[in-house]
């Protein structure tokens, strides 16, 4: 059996690798888990080697994305995927499902899934599910309102029109900033999010928002500053 210490520099490792990937390639929901599987660790909870093996298989996930070299969008869509849906919340189904379906009409060399979105929700549950048996469970307010704050570059987000309050648009992230401090028993109101995007349809409008957990709690549109070229 391995010893604790070893298992710690290991997560340590791990942690490292994560942050070492790029974070059109990373996942917020990984993140956390591995964070949570080292507490049960550090507490003296965990010995078991199903939270090896669940370890070992992001490790060597995180491995082979650290040298995946200008990913596609649809490659980085299909790394974030799992992050986009994992709160299974109807607004984020729909950016998925827009970013998809978008990237999917682009190349006209492939037939799209018309099943992707069911698929995909499935895998999420899947996930959960698998999770739970390893005693990692995910807090609403806490752990998916934090992934669901921590957009990542290629993730879509529905921006208001600056000019028509009534209507909005689709935006894919360019950059993405967090700014705010976590508490493990209470998420900080101060945790953001600062991005920087540009239209779906035309790349030549951009601009920047910020999410807050207030903005995930209303209709999920955000407030657009600094856009340029919108007509």
């Amino acid at each position: 059996m391995i010893e604790r210490e070893e298992i710690l520099k290991r997560i340590d490792k791990l942690q490292l690798l994560m942050l070492q990937v790029s974070p059109t390639l990373t996942c917020e929901w990984e993140v956390i888990a591995v964070e949570k599987i080292r507490d049960l660790f550090e507490k003296g909870i965990l010995n078991g080697s199903a939270h090896m093996q669940f370890l070992n298989k992001i490790y060597n996930d995180y491995k082979f994305r650290k040298n995946i070299d200008d990913p596609t969008d649809i490659v980085i869509l299909n790394h974030r995927k799992m992050d986009i849906l994992f709160s299974e919340d109807k607004h984020d189904e729909l950016m998925y499902k827009l970013r998809y379906e978008y990237l999917h009409s682009a190349k006209l060399d492939t037939v799209p899934d018309m099943n992707f979105a069911d698929n995909d929700l499935f895998m999420v549950q899947q996930i959960k599910n698998d999770l739970k048996g390893l005693s990692v469970k995910f807090d609403y307010d806490i752990d998916i309102m934090r992934i669901r704050i921590s957009k990542k570059p290629g993730d879509l987000v529905m921006v208001e029109n600056p000019f028509d309050d009534k209507h909005s648009f689709p935006a894919v992230i360019k950059s993405s900033t967090m700014a705010g401090d976590w508490d493990k028993t209470k998420i900080d109101k101060v945790l953001r999010c600062e991005i920087k995007w540009y239209r779906q349809d035309d790349p030549s409008v951009t601009g920047s928002s910020t999410i807050t957990d207030y903005d995930i709690n209303t209709n999920g549109i955000l407030f657009a500053e600094q856009v340029q070229n919108l007509t």
